[in-house]
């Protein structure tokens, strides 16, 4: 899920926080057996997070990007959700805020 332009190849994104200090991904979405995503809203691409100069900033209120996902439940075996067999579908939007850190002077 994802690009190129905002995603390593594990799938990962790139970046999650910009600011003075830092670059880089450090939210995740966490989920288990039972639910598998099945829609994920992709970050910005490395270029569009360096012209805001850092975040927070008039555009984008923290220091981190918003990660939202759409899971759907599954049910059966480990085998049988790999191979995306659902037999029930929920939507589940969760979305990563973070307060901003302490020493920030990325505010534009």
């Amino acid at each position: 899920m994802g690009s190129s332009r905002t995603r390593g190849p594990n799938g990962e994104p790139l970046a999650t926080s910009y600011h003075s200090k830092f670059l880089g991904t450090v939210d995740y979405l966490w989920y288990s057996d039972g639910i598998v995503p099945t829609r994920v809203l992709d970050t910005l691409p490395f270029d569009v997070l360096l012209k805001t100069g850092g975040l927070p900033c008039k555009k984008l209120g923290s220091d981190h990007l918003a990660l939202v996902s759409e899971y759907a439940f599954t049910q059966g075996t480990k085998e049988d959700n790999e191979s995306n067999n659902m037999t029930t579908a929920a939507t589940i939007s969760a979305i990563a805020t973070i307060s901003p850190e302490e020493d920030d002077n990325s505010v534009v």
